[in-house]
């Protein structure tokens, strides 16, 4: 994941960060088991 600049304000972020990360991190997932099986 990337990380952020504004840790410090993370609180005032953190539900819509929460939002984005678990969505890149489930399209990262979702991109490493395609390449895993069909071997781009």
């Amino acid at each position: 994941m990337l990380h952020h600049p504004m840790k410090r304000n993370h609180h005032r972020y953190s539900a819509a960060e929460k939002v984005l990360a678990s969505h890149d991190y489930q399209l990262l997932l979702q991109a490493s088991i395609y390449l895993k099986l069909y071997h781009f």
